[in-house]
C-alpha cells in the first residue's frame, strides 16, 4: 500500500482518495480492510499497490510505503513448495520502491533472538551487505519496532531486569534499538521492561531525535 500524506491548511478534516476515488477516511478502512480480507480467503497474494492519498493540515508532506510481507510468503512458500515463493519479486518491489528515493524503514521483528528475525537477513540480500556494512548500506535508516514483546513478557525467564538486557544485548550490539510493542501487558513486568529500556545503550528520544531530523531533512531538500 502506499500512502501520500499532502500538508493542506485548509482541510481541517482529512481528505482522502483511494486508487483516485474520493472516500472518508472510514470509507478507506472499510475498502482496505476488504481488499485484504478477500485476499486472505482466496490465500492469495497481490503485488499491485492500493493508492492512497490524504489532504490534511495536521500531516507532514511524505510518502508511506507498506511493502509486501515476507513473513507471509515465506511460510507459504515453506507449506506449498518453490512455486509459491515471491521473496525475489518482493526484493524487486523494495529496490524499485527504495533505490530511487531518500528513504527510512521502518522494520517489524518477531520477539525473538535476532539471529532468528529472517527479516534482517533478506534486508541484506536485499541491499547487497552484511552484518558488518548493514549500517552504511540500510540499518543506519531504519527503526525497529518488535512486535507481540507480550510472548517475553509472559515467559519466566524473563522476569528479571538483567535477562531483558541479556535479550536485548545482541540486538543493540548491532546498533539496533527496537521499540518494543504489546498488546496486553502484565503490570507487574512492566516495570522490568521499562528499566530495561531505559539502561539500553541509547535512550528511546535519541531515535526518535534520528527519524526527526532526517525528516526534516528530506523537506529541506524537497
Amino acid at each position: 500500500m502506499r500512502i501520500t500524506l499532502h500538508h493542506s491548511p485548509k482541510d481541517e478534516i482529512p481528505k482522502c482518495k483511494l486508487d483516485g476515488h474520493e472516500m472518508s477516511p472510514n470509507q478507506v478502512f472499510h475498502a482496505v480492510w476488504k481488499t485484504n480480507s478477500e485476499l486472505e480467503e482466496r490465500n492469495e497474494f497481490d503485488f499491485q499497490p492500493l493508492d492512497l492519498e490524504i489532504w490534511w493540515n495536521q500531516v507532514i508532506s511524505i510518502t508511506l510505503i507498506d511493502l509486501p510481507g515476507l513473513k507471509w510468503t515465506q511460510e507459504k512458500s515453506d507449506a506449498e513448495g518453490p512455486g509459491s515463493d515471491h521473496r525475489q519479486k518482493i526484493k524487486e518491489i523494495i529496490l524499485n520502491n527504495l533505490q530511487s528515493h531518500r528513504f527510512q524503514l521502518l522494520v517489524t521483528l518477531d520477539s525473538d533472538e535476532l539471529t532468528k528475525n529472517k527479516v534482517v537477513d533478506f534486508l541484506d540480500e536485499v541491499f547487497s551487505c552484511d552484518a558488518h556494512t548493514r549500517s552504511s548500506s540500510w540499518s543506519n535508516k531504519a527503526v525497529f519496532a518488535m512486535c507481540k514483546i507480550d510472548k517475553i513478557l509472559k515467559d519466566p525467564n524473563f522476569r528479571s531486569t538483567s535477562s531483558l538486557d541479556s535479550f536485548l544485548e545482541n540486538y543493540h550490539k548491532n546498533s539496533m534499538e527496537p521499540f518494543l510493542v504489546y498488546n496486553a501487558p502484565n503490570p507487574d513486568l512492566e516495570f522490568n521492561l521499562q528499566s530495561s529500556v531505559q539502561s539500553s545503550h541509547k535512550e528511546s528520544s535519541t531515535v526518535f531525535s534520528k527519524m526527526e531530523s532526517h525528516i526534516a531533512t528530506l523537506e529541506e531538500e524537497e
